[in-house]
């Protein structure tokens, strides 16, 4: 094989890791590896979860959340775990995943 030269690109692949059970969600959700879920009594629900890796945007989640769950996409100006909320609209009316949108309101 010839040496690359300064300024050459190649293009490249190799095999990785392959993970699952990991939900990916948006980094801006995930804030000193915190979570807000709505909980089964509509109320806040703070989860703490382990990253497991960035991707672009994303935060690939790992530990502490489950697909089930109703991942809180805006939240009050200042969350109280206990406050109870009421969802405004479901992105996914098929189920409430972590991977829904939703919109809470105090």
């Amino acid at each position: 094989a010839l040496p690359l030269q300064f300024g050459s690109y190649v293009q490249v692949s190799f095999k990785g890791k392959t993970f699952s059970d990991v939900i990916t969600l948006p980094q801006e959700l995930v804030v000193n590896k915190t979570v807000w879920v709505v909980n089964e009594d509509s109320k806040l629900e703070p989860r703490s979860v382990h990253v497991l890796r960035e991707e672009g945007s994303n935060f690939l989640i790992d530990q502490g959340l489950n697909a089930e769950e109703q991942v809180v996409k805006t939240l009050p100006e200042y969350p109280q775990e206990g406050m109870p909320v009421k969802v405004l609209n479901k992105a996914n009316d098929e189920g409430n995943s972590a991977n829904s949108d939703k919109t809470v309101k105090r």
